[in-house]
C-alpha cells in the first residue's frame, strides 16, 4: 500500500510543480476544475480511514499528542473539534454502507459526510434521500435538510438539554490582538439572539449601502458592526427611557403542528437561517421579542400570526416590587432573574400579575424544559416535582383573590 501511495503522491506532486492551465478553453477547465475536487474529496475519505486505524491501533500513543484528534488536528492543520467529528464518522460508516460506498467514491465531501452521517445515524432510512440531497444541494440547503432528520429522531427534551448543556460564550485576543468571540447556544437563544441583532443590522446595512458599491461592508462585518451598537444602546439606554428597535422572530411551521403541539417526521418548526425548533419553544419564546409564525399547509401559506409577551410597564414595576427574589422556596436568588408565565402562553396563560412571577436562570429552565411546576397555597408559592400535577389558571386567581382580601 505505502509503495502504491508513494506512487501517486510522487506523480501528484510532479503534476502540482509543472501545472499550467493556460493552454485548456473553457469547457476543459470547469472539467479539470471537477476532477481536482472529486481528487480532494478521496483524499479526505482515505485520510479519514486512515485516522480511524490511527486511533483504534493506539499509534498516537508514539507521540506527544494528549488524543488521536489532537494529532491529526496538527498534522491536517485543522481544528480538533473538525477531527473528532471525523473519527465519530469513521465509526459510523460500517453501519451506512451506502454512505460509505458514497464517501469512498469521492461523491462526499468532509463538511456533507459529518452531517449525513450524524443524521442518518438516527434515522437510517433517511440515507437514500440525504445521499441524493448531498447531490442536488447547495452545503447549507445540505445542513438544514440533516437538521430536520436530527430534529425529528430524537425528543425535544434530549435535544434541549443536550444544546443547554454545551451552551458556552468564549473571547479572547489573537495573535494580531482582534477580540475574537466564539458561542454557541439552544436554537430558541439563537434565534432570539439574531432577532435582537436584526434591526441594528438593518440600519447599519442601510449607512453601508449609502457609501456606494465601493464603501459597502461585507455582509459579516456589517454583523459585527450591529453586534457592537446593539452593546453601546444597551449600555447608554439600559433604563428603558429610550428602547431601541423592537426585534422580531420569523418562524415557519406546519399547521397540523401547530394545533398538535409537536411535529412528527416530514413537518417543519423552524426559524430560518437557525434551524428547526419545537413547536412549544416557538410558542413559548422569552423576552419582549416578537414572534411572527407563517403557517404553512401543504406548500400554501394558511395564516400569518404575531405573538408576544410584552409586559406593560405599569405591571412589571408591581411585579419586580412583589417578587424581589426567585419565587421558588428556599432560593433567594436576587439577581439575573427571568421572568415567566407560570401557566405559559401557549397553554392559554395571560399576561396578568396572578399569572406571572420572576425565577432565577436555573429554576426558569427545570420549569420550561423539565417540567418542574409552581403552585400557590395561601399566599405562598410551592414548587413542584416534574411528576406532580400541574398549577390551573383558576387556581392562581383564587389564591391571588384570597391573598388580596
Amino acid at each position: 500500500m505505502f509503495e502504491r501511495l508513494e506512487n501517486i503522491l510522487s506523480q501528484l506532486q510532479a503534476l502540482v510543480e509543472g501545472f499550467d492551465a493556460s493552454g485548456l478553453d473553457r469547457a476543459r477547465s470547469l472539467e479539470l476544475y471537477e476532477s481536482l475536487c472529486r481528487g480532494e474529496r478521496l483524499m479526505h475519505a482515505a485520510k479519514a480511514l486512515a485516522g480511524q486505524h490511527l486511533a483504534d491501533s493506539n499509534a498516537w500513543y508514539d507521540t506527544d499528542h494528549r488524543s488521536p484528534a489532537h494529532f491529526m488536528a496538527a498534522t491536517a492543520g485543522t481544528t480538533i473539534s473538525h477531527q473528532c467529528h471525523m473519527l465519530e464518522v469513521a465509526d459510523l460508516l460500517p453501519k451506512l454502507p451506502e454512505t460509505d460506498r458514497a464517501f469512498r467514491s469521492g461523491a462526499l465531501t468532509e463538511d456533507k459526510v459529518i452531517d449525513l452521517a450524524s443524521a442518518a445515524a438516527l434515522d437510517p432510512e433517511s440515507e437514500e434521500g440525504l445521499l441524493a440531497l448531498a447531490e442536488a444541494a447547495s452545503l447549507e440547503e445540505f445542513r438544514a435538510g440533516c437538521a430536520r432528520v436530527r430534529h425529528a429522531a430524537s425528543s425535544e427534551a434530549e435535544r434541549h438539554q443536550r444544546a443547554h448543556r454545551r451552551r458556552y460564550l468564549r473571547h479572547w485576543i489573537n495573535i494580531d490582538g482582534e477580540f475574537r468571540l466564539s458561542a454557541s447556544f439552544t436554537p430558541e437563544a439563537g434565534a432570539q439572539i439574531m432577532a435582537a441583532i436584526e434591526p441594528y443590522r438593518q440600519k447599519v446595512a442601510d449607512r453601508s449601502s449609502r457609501k456606494g458599491r465601493k464603501g459597502r461592508a461585507p455582509a459579516g462585518a456589517v454583523l459585527a458592526d450591529a453586534l457592537l451598537e446593539m452593546a453601546r444602546h444597551d449600555r447608554t439606554a439600559g433604563d428603558g427611557s429610550n428602547p431601541g428597535p423592537r426585534a422580531m422572530i420569523h418562524v415557519r411551521m406546519d399547521y397540523q403542528a401547530m394545533m398538535r403541539g409537536y411535529t412528527v417526521p416530514g413537518e417543519i418548526c423552524e426559524v430560518p437561517g437557525v434551524g428547526p425548533i419545537s413547536v412549544a419553544e416557538a410558542n413559548g419564546m422569552l423576552g419582549d421579542a416578537l414572534v411572527s409564525a407563517v403557517v404553512m399547509d401543504g406548500t400554501d401559506i394558511r395564516n400569518v400570526i404575531r405573538m408576544g409577551r410584552v409586559i406593560p410597564a405599569r405591571m412589571e414595576a408591581a411585579l419586580l416590587e412583589r417578587d424581589q427574589c426567585c419565587v421558588v422556596p428556599g432560593c433567594g436568588q436576587r439577581h439575573g432573574l427571568e421572568k415567566d408565565h407560570v401557566v405559559p402562553i401557549h397553554e392559554g396563560g395571560p399576561t396578568t400579575l396572578y399569572n406571572l412571577c420572576r425565577l432565577c436562570g436555573w429554576h426558569h429552565y427545570l420549569k420550561t424544559h423539565i417540567g418542574y411546576g409552581l403552585r400557590r397555597r395561601l399566599g405562598h408559592w410551592l414548587w413542584d416535582g416534574p411528576w406532580a400535577e400541574q398549577c390551573t389558571l383558576e387556581e392562581l386567581q383564587q389564591d391571588f383573590s384570597a391573598a388580596a382580601r
